[in-house]
């Protein structure tokens, strides 16, 4: 991971006291109920534009706040990071480009994050949202293969919601911007700013990549430096897909052709297809942790 390795920080630890700094720029807290223990920068999508486009990307919205964004992938599922639906789960997602004009205001039926998540360092940063009735977007489209030594060099397209300064409040405005992967390893890529880069208030946001004329998700928004002029990482969606995501699209369908009274949900429990996306990632995090540097300390970094 790029940077500094004698300026090494815990990534993405949290404390429940926040720094002044968070205290002031609280409504675009990243990990919910938990506040940053760093001073984090605030800008959105650098070098980019408001992006009046992208209907499966939406916003993560928790009370009145936006505070994580997400990609539509199935018409009742949403994938973001794991740090946004750990210690949180948002009510609702949005869709449109702000909240003065999103198209849709969606209730969040179940969200869970992958089940080998590390808080501190980062690992397996991605998580699930799971919509309460079908969206009407058209989900973005998953990855066709295994995309090992395509991404090095790469051209993606970035799209998330952020605020333009520390001193804006809400609505958050979505925006696009591109930028060229640097690196990659088996579970995430880094990228820098060229000339756009993420930051905070893009956690869980997309990361699009043109594979032979069409455009797939590849990557879900989740660290980078902290002043976001130096570098981004995302999750990769390939590295996923087979364990975590596809399975969670797979129970969501399941469940809702069931008979009515056969849910495995309840009150405070999760959910048949939640059940099986956790078996299915808890499998694989298993087999791979031994050999795998994945969630690697990264340097100088924050949440998004």
């Amino acid at each position: 991971m790029p940077g500094d390795a004698d300026r090494a920080m815990r990534a993405g630890a949290t404390s429940r006291r926040p720094s002044l700094f968070a205290v002031a720029v609280a409504v675009i807290v990243l990990h919910g109920c938990s506040l940053p223990s760093y001073d984090s920068a605030v800008s959105a999508i650098t070098n980019g534009t408001i992006d009046t486009g992208d209907p499966e990307v939406v916003a993560l919205v928790s009370g009145t706040r936006i505070y994580c964004s997400g990609t539509l992938v199935a018409p009742r599922v949403v994938v973001t990071a794991g740090h946004c639906v750990s210690g949180i789960r948002p009510d609702r997602v949005l869709f449109g480009t702000d909240a003065a004009t999103g198209r849709a205001s969606l209730a969040v039926a179940e969200a869970f994050a992958h089940p080998g998540f590390d808080r501190q360092l980062l690992r397996n940063d991605v998580g699930v949202v799971v919509l309460s009735v079908p969206a009407a977007e058209a989900p973005a489209a998953l990855p066709p293969s295994p995309l090992d030594g395509l991404l090095a060099g790469q051209t993606v397209r970035i799209v998330g919601f952020g605020v333009a300064s520390p001193l804006d409040g809400v609505p958050l405005t979505k925006r696009e911007g591109t930028t060229t992967i640097s690196a990659a390893s088996e579970v995430d890529f880094t990228f820098h700013p060229d000339p756009s880069q993420t930051c905070a208030g893009d956690s869980g946001g997309a990361a699009f990549m043109t594979i032979a004329g069409h455009e797939y998700l590849v990557g879900v928004t989740s660290a980078g430096d902290l002043g976001c002029v130096q570098y981004g990482r995302d999750m990769r969606v390939d590295a996923f897909v087979d364990d975590f995501i596809q399975p969670s699209i797979e129970q969501v369908a399941e469940d809702a052709s069931a008979p009515a009274g056969c849910s495995a949900g309840g009150s405070g429990s999760p959910s048949g297809f939640a059940l099986l996306g956790v078996i299915g990632a808890m499998i694989r995090f298993r087999r791979t942790q031994r050999g795998r540097a994945q969630g690697r300390t990264l340097t100088m970094s924050s949440t998004r």
